[in-house]
């Protein structure tokens, strides 16, 4: 096996696992972060015209911070196992098509697709509820900043699921490079470890 196509596959394998680590502790960090701050129920000063709730602006500002970083970190990983994976079949000269690894770049093209539905069509969307939300309570009109809040709660059930799928499919990623890398060690009579 040619080195490049090791160090791709390699790649591959890293990247991959780095944008489960990112979408999951992403997950982590709000799940641990709404009780929290439910728990401590603080009052912020900023936002002292809207009567109720400051702990959902307060852990919302954290996640969403996280949420961000977080899907900046994706795409970095998502094009990294994309182009890592793209040099690896390249350097492969796969004779026929049974010698593609399509398990894996179906795998990274849902995930990567998933990705890009959720930023760039669901992540606006509740984006400019949550800025609506947060900059009517500070401005203490009740009515408006509650039907964001709700706005961007119905959607809320729709983002967990892109997330868990994102995961899924990087995870399914992983397993198909791994199960690659050892069927092309048999191939070639080398141990699979």
């Amino acid at each position: 096996m040619p080195r490049i196509r090791i160090f791709a596959d390699a790649v591959t394998l890293v990247a991959l696992s780095l944008w489960l680590g990112v979408v999951v502790m992403s997950g982590l960090v709000a799940a641990v972060s709404f009780p929290t701050m439910k728990e401590l129920n603080p009052t912020i000063p900023a936002f002292s015209a809207y009567p109720t709730d400051h702990w959902t602006i307060a852990a919302g500002s954290i996640a969403r911070r996280i949420f961000d970083i977080g899907a900046m970190t994706q795409w970095l990983l998502a094009g990294a196992s994309a182009a890592a994976l793209a040099v690896s079949i390249v350097a492969a000269r796969p004779a026929h098509a049974r010698g593609l690894p399509i398990g894996r770049i179906v795998a990274i093209v849902l995930a990567i697709g998933t990705l890009a539905l959720w930023r760039f069509w669901l992540a606006p969307r509740m984006d400019f509820n949550l800025d609506t939300y947060w900059t009517a309570a500070k401005a203490g009109d009740i009515a408006t900043a509650d039907a964001h809040r709700h706005a961007f709660d119905a959607d809320h059930p729709v983002s967990a699921r892109m997330l868990s799928f994102i995961a899924l499919f990087v995870l399914a990623g992983i397993g198909e490079t791994a199960r690659w890398l050892v069927l092309s060690a048999r191939s070639r009579g080398e141990p699979a470890s």
